[in-house]
């Protein structure tokens, strides 16, 4: 494995994004000229989306299905490569104790969902510019540009390269 380097992404003399990693990033997206309110609606449209609270009940089905398993079970209830543990069986049913219904789960999810993006619109309006995603070519860097503009519809992100 490679040594982990720090890399930077500048625009117009000031650092918008900072990431340690052993990948070769080459390139990112970002969000130029920051509008805190089209940023607001980005992260409530993403919040709410009949995915997200798809894919949060089905998390909470999971856990339910669990913590009614014996140890031995089959995790997945067919065939699978792994059985039902103590600690498994354990955390499922806290999950269940502490969310005993998948509307009190998403409740609860996107109530922290709601603190996190907070936090990233504090860390975003004192950068101005802001880093959406990294990428290890030029590429990836426009399929991902793609595919948020498509999904979000704010204005098209633009793609910086990493500085050497």
């Amino acid at each position: 494995m490679t040594s982990k380097t720090k890399l930077t992404v500048t625009r117009e003399g000031r650092v918008i994004g900072t990431r340690t990693t052993h990948r070769p990033y080459t390139h990112v997206v970002a969000m130029l000229g920051y509008d805190a309110k089209r940023h607001a609606q980005l992260l409530e449209a993403s919040r709410t989306h009949p995915n997200v609270e798809a894919q949060y009940r089905r998390n909470w089905a999971d856990e339910q299905r669990i913590s009614q398993l014996q140890l031995g079970d089959l995790a997945d209830g067919k065939t699978s490569w792994y059985t039902v543990d103590q600690y498994m069986l354990d955390r499922a049913q806290a999950f269940i104790a502490k969310h005993p219904s998948a509307d009190q789960y998403v409740a609860t999810m996107q109530a922290l969902s709601i603190e996190e993006d907070r936090k990233r619109l504090q860390r975003a309006a004192a950068q101005g510019d802001y880093v959406l995603s990294w990428h290890g070519s030029l590429a990836l860097a426009q399929k991902a540009a793609r595919a948020i503009d498509q999904q979000y519809c704010f204005h098209t992100p633009a793609i910086l390269a990493v500085d050497a």
